[in-house]
């Protein structure tokens, strides 16, 4: 009779009893919180459960944004949140049916109420820096939450945001040598081109236009010079021009693969050298390029397995330094 009456009761909600218009205190969310503000939003605000989800858990991730956890994309958050609300439906739908599997369907719902509405992103154990953080979102997961949140960290804030800034100035710098560089480049290959090519274009168009006596003679070299084109166009270059002190200073210089084919190109024409015998493309220097840095690297590694340094690897600041192949 009471189970009745709490169903028809329009001010209470079934499993969770009074609905709540904010989540309060100084731990993370536990599911019962959330609940409550959803069912406030539902009933109250009269929002549908789509917007409820999406209101409620904006006000969730400010608790996580202050313990510094991240959280998985919001999309997730919210087909999290309305699996549970379609889990507490089916419960409802047969409220009344007071067998054995009902009440353990209950039981086992409203015990995992108080547990934290976990949205922690999937590696964030490995994302997190501090250890105090790892320890809290640990202690969070137990039963009872643990732990509370402690006041704002303005010594961390203020750190975290020079750092943001100073590389803000970093990319802003990298930015402008990039532009700088590129700038330089396009104005050299243009005084190359207008100082090489202008003289022989004035010296040859006037006997482009020139007209030519159409004869039977004259066809015939017409087709054996188009055939002659045709062939040539068909022939790739063989000789290779990469080396490995080549692919060792395109690195350096950090230039790209597409970058390296028109510096190739320019100075294979400066040294008077036949361009199209030469295996210039891109594709081409990319793979010699990633052979090279894995042949040196396989080399380092095995100087230094067989030689008796007595050393150890020694990694800075606690960056992981890039493999030697670009992987």
């Amino acid at each position: 009779m009471s189970l009745a009456y709490e169903l028809r009761d329009q001010t209470k909600i079934y499993l969770f009893g009074d609905d709540s218009n904010q989540i309060i205190g100084s731990k993370l969310p536990s599911n019962m919180q959330v609940f409550k503000v959803l069912f406030y939003n539902l009933r109250k605000v009269k929002l549908n459960v789509r917007q409820s989800c999406n209101l409620v858990l904006k006000e969730t991730i400010i608790f996580w944004e202050k313990a510094r956890i991240p959280i998985r994309d919001f999309s997730r958050c919210i087909d999290k949140l309305e699996k549970m609300y379609n889990e507490w439906r089916n419960l409802q739908k047969h409220a009344t049916r007071r067998n054995e599997n009902q009440i353990n369907k209950e039981k086992q719902f409203t015990d995992k109420l108080e547990d934290l509405f976990d949205i922690a992103h999937t590696n964030a154990m490995q994302m997190i820096s501090l250890e105090d953080d790892k320890h809290f979102l640990t202690l969070q997961r137990q039963k009872g939450r643990p732990g509370y949140l402690s006041g704002v960290d303005y010594a961390f804030i203020r750190k975290v945001k020079d750092k943001e800034e100073k590389q803000e100035k970093l990319n802003a710098r990298k930015k402008r040598h990039y532009e700088q560089c590129a700038a330089i480049f396009n104005k050299q290959s243009t005084d190359f081109s207008d100082d090489d090519f202008s003289d022989e274009f004035q010296n040859t168009s006037e006997i482009d236009c020139l007209p030519v006596p159409f004869t039977e003679s004259n066809s015939n070299i017409i087709d054996i010079a188009q055939t002659q084109i045709t062939v040539t166009d068909k022939i790739r270059g063989r000789k290779g021009i990469m080396t490995a002190k080549l692919s060792s200073a395109l690195d350096r210089c950090k230039i790209s693969d597409k970058d390296a084919v028109h510096i190739i190109i320019a100075v294979a024409e400066a040294l008077k050298v036949e361009v199209g015998d030469l295996v210039v493309n891109r594709s081409s220097i990319k793979r010699y390029r990633e052979q090279s840095r894995m042949v040196l690297a396989n080399n380092i590694r095995k100087t230094f397995s067989t030689s008796e340094l007595n050393a150890i690897v020694l990694h800075w600041d606690g960056k992981l330094l890039p493999d030697l192949t670009g992987k």
